[in-house]
Parts: C-alpha cells; sequence; structure tokens
C-alpha cells in the first residue's frame, strides 16, 4: 500500500508538475509573487489538473508575466523538454496513473528521475528568486496637508523616496506622515500625451514640447526639434557604447525630460526654484532629484562655460551649447540606466568622466564604434591633460584622485581633463572591470557621503588593489596616445572660470 502510494505521489511530481501546460500555468499564477516560486510549484503539482488549451494557456500566461515575460519565453524549451521527458516516463511504465505497483528497477529509477527534476526546477527558478525584489505598488503619503504619490524608491526606517510618474524623487520623512494608501497595485509614469499637457501647463504657451522615445524636450518655439536630435544622437551613442563594452544597462523607467530656457535670467529663476545655489558660469545641469536636465539658450554660441551641479560640487567646464546638451544628457541617462545612483555619493571623477566621453559631434557619431581609440579621443580633454600632466600633476597622485573630489574644486579643469583620461582609459582596456564598477556604485543602498577609505575600496575590489603600478599602466597609455596624436591640437579656452565657492 505504502509503494502504491509512493508510486501515485511520484507520478504526480513527473507527468503533472513537469508539463508545458502545468508551467505556463504556474508562471502565470506567480507573477505577483516571484519570492516564492519553488514553495507556488509545490503547491500547484498537488492540485487537481487544469484542463486548459495549449494556445489559450500561452496567451493567458503571457499577457501576465509583464515586463518580464523574455525571461519566459526563453525558458520554454526547458519547461517543454522536462514535460516530454515526464510522459515518456510515463510510457514506459515507470509511472502509473491508476497507481500499480511498477518494477522495483523502475521505482529506483523514478525517484531518481524525480530527484533530478525538483533540482532542474530550483536551478531554473533560482536567477528569479536571487533578483531584486521591487515594490511597484502605487502608493500616496500624507504629510499634513501635502500628498505625495509613486512607489517606493528607497526606504529606510526612518525616511522614504518615492519615485514620481513624472520621476521626480520626493523625500517623505515617515514620522510626519499622517495618511497612507494604495492607489493602485502596479506604478505606471505618466504617458508622452499627458506629461505633454502637465508641461505646458507649467511653463506656458511660449514654449513648444517635442517627444521621441524617452525623451522629451520643452524648449521656445522652433529650438526644441534641433535640441531633440542631439539628445537622440547622444542616446544612441550612449547605448551603443556600453553595448560593445558589455556593460548591462537598465530599462528607462520614466520619460526624460529636458528644459531649454530662452535667456539666462528665466534659467536662474528656474535654479532657485530647484534650490541649487547659483555660480558664475553656470550654463546647465542635471538635477537627480527632479531628473531633468536645465540649460539656456545664447546668442553667442561660441564658447560658454557649463556646469552638471549639483551632483559635481557645481564646478564649472567649459563647451559648446550641443556640447552642453550632450553632456548633461549623458549624466541623466547614466542615473535612469543602472550606471550611477540618485541618491548616493558616486565619486565626481567617475560621473563626469563618463559624460565627457560623449562631448563633441564626432563622440557621439555612431560611426565611430569600431574606429580606432584616437578618434573617440576628446581632443580639448585630452590636450589639456597633456599640459596638466607635463607642469602641475604630482607623481603617484592617483590615489588621492580615487578618495576625494578636491581637485575639482582647487584645480577645476585639470580634475575635469584626469577625469576624462582616467575614465577613457578604464573603459578602453578594462571595460568587464568598469561594469562591475559602476553596478557596485549604483546599487549601494546607503545614502550620504562616502569615505575616501570606502571609496578606494570600491575601486580596488573592480580593479585590483595595486593603484600604483595601474597608474603606470594608466600614464602610458595616455603616452602611446600622445604619440599618435602628434602636435596637432585645438585651440585652448580662453580661460579659466572661476573658483565655485
Amino acid at each position: 500500500m505504502s509503494r502504491m502510494r509512493s508510486n501515485q505521489l511520484s507520478y504526480r511530481c513527473v507527468v503533472r508538475g513537469v508539463n508545458l501546460m502545468g508551467a505556463l500555468d504556474l508562471a502565470a499564477a506567480d507573477r505577483q509573487a516571484r519570492g516564492v516560486r519553488v514553495r507556488r510549484f509545490f503547491r500547484v503539482i498537488r492540485a487537481p489538473d487544469r484542463i486548459l488549451q495549449p494556445a489559450q494557456t500561452i496567451k493567458h500566461a503571457l499577457q501576465t508575466l509583464g515586463s518580464r515575460w523574455w525571461d519566459q519565453i526563453f525558458r520554454l524549451p526547458l519547461w517543454f523538454g522536462l514535460g516530454l521527458s515526464g510522459r515518456m516516463a510515463f510510457s514506459r511504465g515507470v509511472c502509473n496513473p491508476l497507481g500499480t505497483t511498477a518494477p522495483s528497477g523502475g521505482v529506483r529509477w523514478m525517484k531518481s528521475f524525480a530527484r533530478y527534476l525538483v533540482a532542474a526546477f530550483v536551478v531554473l527558478l533560482a536567477p528569479v528568486e536571487a533578483e531584486e525584489k521591487v515594490d511597484r505598488r502605487h502608493v500616496e503619503l500624507a504629510v499634513g496637508s501635502v500628498h505625495y504619490q509613486g512607489r517606493k524608491w528607497f526606504a529606510d526606517s526612518e525616511s522614504c523616496w518615492l519615485l514620481a510618474r513624472d520621476g521626480r524623487l520626493n523625500y517623505v520623512p515617515l514620522n510626519e506622515v499622517t495618511a497612507y494608501r494604495q492607489l493602485s497595485p502596479t506604478f505606471r509614469p505618466y504617458p508622452m500625451n499627458e506629461l505633454k499637457k502637465l508641461l505646458l501647463e507649467e511653463f506656458g504657451k511660449e514654449f513648444e514640447v517635442e517627444a521621441n522615445g524617452q525623451h522629451l524636450v520643452i524648449a521656445p518655439p522652433g529650438q526644441a526639434r534641433g535640441c531633440l536630435t542631439v539628445i537622440d544622437s547622444t542616446s544612441k551613442s550612449f547605448q551603443a557604447f556600453y553595448n560593445r563594452r558589455n556593460i548591462k544597462l537598465d530599462r528607462m523607467e520614466t520619460p526624460l525630460v529636458t528644459v531649454v530656457f530662452p535667456n539666462q535670467q528665466q534659467f536662474l529663476s528656474y535654479c532657485n526654484n530647484d534650490q541649487l545655489k547659483r555660480t558664475n558660469g553656470l550654463r546647465g545641469y542635471y538635477h537627480p532629484t527632479s531628473n531633468r536636465v536645465a540649460l539656456y539658450l545664447d546668442s553667442n554660441n561660441a564658447q560658454i562655460p557649463t556646469s552638471s551641479a549639483p551632483v559635481t560640487s557645481e564646478a564649472s567646464h567649459y563647451g559648446t551649447f550641443r556640447d552642453t546638451l550632450a553632456h548633461e544628457t549623458t549624466h541623466q541617462l547614466g542615473f535612469n540606466m543602472g550606471l550611477h545612483s540618485r541618491f548616493g555619493d558616486d565619486p565626481v571623477w567617475m560621473i563626469e568622466g563618463m559624460a565627457m566621453l560623449f562631448e563633441g559631434d564626432a563622440n557621439r557619431d555612431a560611426h565611430q564604434s569600431n574606429s580606432h581609440a584616437l578618434q573617440r579621443v576628446n581632443r580639448e580633454r585630452f590636450v589639456w591633460f597633456l599640459e596638466y600632466r607635463a607642469a602641475r600633476r604630482k607623481k603617484n597622485s592617483l590615489e588621492d584622485f580615487l578618495a576625494s573630489d578636491y581637485l575639482f574644486i582647487d584645480q577645476t579643469l585639470d580634475a575635469y581633463a584626469e577625469a576624462w583620461a582616467l575614465t577613457f582609459f578604464l573603459s578602453e582596456t578594462r571595460p568587464a572591470q568598469l561594469a562591475s564598477y559602476l553596478k557596485k556604485l549604483a546599487k549601494r543602498t546607503d545614502s550620504g557621503a562616502c569615505t575616501p577609505a570606502r571609496r578606494l575600496t570600491d575601486f580596488k575590489s573592480s580593479f585590483g588593489r595595486d593603484i600604483l603600478t595601474l597608474e603606470v599602466q594608466y600614464l602610458k597609455f595616455m603616452q602611446e596616445l600622445e604619440t599618435d596624436f602628434g602636435k596637432t591640437s585645438p585651440s585652448r579656452p580662453r580661460s579659466v572660470p572661476p573658483r565655485p565657492r
């Protein structure tokens, strides 16, 4: 009798648990609770058979899988193979739906096969189990008369950051929350048309709005489309750059907004609304809290100063309006595609260095993908770095540069040049380690300032502990580029910007 009950249970595991329809039905039922897949599997295999037509089952499963549906598509061949193996075991008499006694050798094979299937399911489901769980609920928190809506972006015992539908991050102190309610089980950003209307209401009819893909530009009449062209080319080059280096980017969750003002006066007024400290030479910036890029047009489109405050300690540098727009767009992409943390304290050299890789029209050209490294050089930054290395750079100073941002305050343009040079060297020679380093920083959940020791530890964990040897290789790489580069160099910036205060 016990053998008969054992056969019945094994039959349920092998035949009922691994057929294609049951697996798809399991995937569909489990969308809302990915963390309990293995437990759900054992619960489902004990349930009565669910008689569904294959086409209906597949359609229903794909409709409920959401943004991870492609994972299940890639798993279908394995699901099907396991189901076919189970049915073959039944056809050979190893499993018997009537519960009659099977030959002793078949029983042993059946038990071994069942254990294999359970192990296969655990391995199959393990990657999903290991994924970071994201709370997708759309909620509302009230602090007195102020109501904040969005999904939880980050939270600890004292505070919470909510991601709003327009991409803005709102800080909510939990001890001041007076009411809570769930608006929807799934957070969804604003559709483009709805966000366009909201922006026109915010800035007025003297602006126009253009959109393409996930990017949206609000600018004076006749300017939005040209700005969008620069943004689009920057975005394509940005994604192609990291794809070539096998650096995986996250999908953008919300639309990315760029605000272009017609003059400096309106721009500075907007800076005040963003609670951004105004500095001489501030030309544009990306703000991690609002998730917007803001800059202004100028009748003089020659060499104009720009800044990437507040994430760069308001350190200014020089460039054309197109370079400014591309530079800040690169910041925006990096903070929205998993390269940087919007509430962390990422090193300035890394944030600015990644952005400067896309300054210059040639560096935003997708056709440069297979070119020599020299053709991807940011010429102005490169020339400045060569002068800095020859006249002002201290020996064995890389470790200090990695640990602190002081150089961006004391020697602004030198710091920008070194940031570009180091980032270019790492991206060209160590793309895998660079990807590991970027992901490590982006996944940090502790907010606030990062200590110099922590910065060095993060860097060494990806690039090795021997910083001096790395510095020798880095300077040798730049020297070889200088040899190829020759004596030709672009005109130098006309002046050094004032030190930020």
